[in-house]
């Protein structure tokens, strides 16, 4: 219903709701229906302890980022280890 919501506002009002929100929630959803991910916003650390997005259909993933205002996956997944890196520095 949120997801709905979300986008039926977005589509009247473009600056009231962040797309970019609406590919985070959109992921969410899917992550939790354990499907493929369309936007690839959702992270783990895998087994090296390296944070790396789940799952996510490839294909245009980043013209489908850039389409919802979302830097590259490739870009985005630098940034949060960096981000990860810095935070638990001692």
């Amino acid at each position: 219903r949120v997801l709905r919501l979300m986008t039926h506002i977005s589509s009247r009002n473009k600056t009231e709701i962040s797309l970019a929100n609406i590919a985070y929630l959109i992921d969410r959803i899917l992550m939790h229906r354990n499907k493929p991910l369309l936007f690839g916003t959702q992270f783990r650390k895998n087994k090296k302890g390296i944070f790396e997005p789940f799952k996510f259909k490839a294909g245009n993933v980043n013209q489908r980022r850039k389409m919802y205002g979302l830097p590259t996956i490739e870009e985005n997944t630098i940034r949060i280890n960096k981000e990860w890196k810095e935070l638990t520095k001692k």
